[in-house]
């Protein structure tokens, strides 16, 4: 962690552009060193995602300079003036707001011809930041409609400049769902008057003809979110990097969804988001022993390498289950359905059942409640 917050200083204080083979480097070291040169058992990504989405926060070197970096963009959107660097940013590039610039169209902002180092380089991350969470840069609702540089009716009419009066601030809030808002909607919602009609139907026209038009439509990514509701409600720079890190990680982690499946398939069960979305931060639940979270995690995550497995990759046996049952040891057998084991668990049972006075049954399944792939219970 020590080695993080160096990082961070360095990330925060000074406009260098790390190239992605850069990371990728550190990923490769990263991995050698966890898994001391072994074939990796857990994607590094899976290991880097959030404890609520199978990981185990492992930090996230990329992730980190991306939020560090664009973290100015906080600044440009709250507009603290006690945040003197935003003022002498905006003075570098006249007639421009600093709070709409990163999410107007990449066309316009090439032909800005921006000469201020701090605000192309933030402009360039985040940039990358769009390719990797959307796959494109692009026309995002997080804009301001208010003196936005590409709507120039925005900037020739003060009526626009009413409109945060009525928190009427975003293009998302021009949207319901993945249609514009009609003006009886907004009238309704934000008590425009009625001379605001036609402003409406310039935003609306601008907005439909834009050839952006089908990404605006797409619901906004985590972090576009995060920015809109800053701007939208306000906030204050405290905190952002790792507010901005988590949003990240929520838009571009890989999920455990192919982990669901191969336990769908040797379950021959289907199992459901919600169910799915449980088991995995109640490996960190349940039990106080970090031994046996850790076991329990390594057991849902399909850490541990089969019979099966080490057949496939050619290591060594012949897949059959280790216990000498004569059955294929995939990961269900191993951890249930193997005959040997069941014997073994129903002399646990009936110890619990004569210490307990109770007659317990137990099954395979995946009990958001009770730590583990084994719940026993009445």
């Amino acid at each position: 962690m020590n080695l993080l917050l160096r990082l961070l200083f360095l990330f925060q204080s000074l406009p260098v552009f790390v190239p992605q083979s850069a990371f990728k480097l550190l990923e490769k070291l990263l991995s050698k060193c966890i898994w001391q040169n072994k074939r990796p058992r857990v994607h590094l990504k899976i290991l880097m995602s959030d404890k609520e989405n199978g990981g185990l926060r492992l930090p996230n070197i990329k992730m980190y300079y991306w939020a560090a970096q664009i973290r100015a963009i906080v600044a440009w959107i709250i507009g603290d003036p006690e945040t003197m660097w935003v003022s002498v940013e905006e003075e570098s590039v006249p007639g421009i707001s600093l709070f709409s610039l990163p999410f107007i169209g990449l066309e316009t902002q090439k032909k800005m011809k921006i000469e201020n180092v701090w605000i192309k380089h933030t402009l360039k991350v985040w940039n990358q930041v769009q390719k990797q969470s959307r796959g494109v840069v692009a026309l995002s609702r997080a804009m301001s409609i208010r003196r936005n540089i590409e709507f120039l009716p925005s900037l020739a009419d003060s009526g626009f400049d009413r409109w945060p009066e009525s928190k009427l601030i975003t293009v998302n809030q021009l949207f319901e769902g993945n249609v514009v808002k009609t003006f009886a909607q907004l009238r309704n919602n934000f008590n425009l008057p009625s001379k605001d009609h036609y402003r409406c139907l310039q935003i609306r026209n601008y907005l439909t003809k834009h050839k952006d038009w089908d990404q605006l439509r797409r619901e906004p990514t985590n972090i576009e979110n995060h920015f809109i509701h800053l701007s939208e409600n306000s906030g204050v720079m405290k905190k952002q990097v790792s507010l901005i890190y988590h949003k990240l990680l929520m838009d571009v982690s890989d999920n455990t969804q192919n982990i669901k499946q191969q336990w769908e398939m040797e379950l021959n069960v289907i199992l459901d988001d919600d169910t799915w979305g449980n088991v995995c931060p109640d490996c960190h639940k349940g039990v106080g022993s970090q031994m046996w979270k850790e076991f329990d995690w390594k057991t849902k995550i399909r850490f541990f390498r089969t019979p099966l497995e080490s057949f496939c990759c050619g290591s060594w046996g012949s897949g059959m289950c280790w216990r000498n049952c004569g059955l294929v040891g995939d990961q269900t057998h191993i951890s249930w359905d193997c005959p040997i084991l069941h014997h073994f668990l129903t002399e646990v049972k009936g110890l619990i059942d004569k210490l307990l006075k109770a007659n317990l049954t137990y099954s395979l399944m995946i009990c958001p409640k009770i730590t583990g792939f084994y719940c026993i219970s009445c």
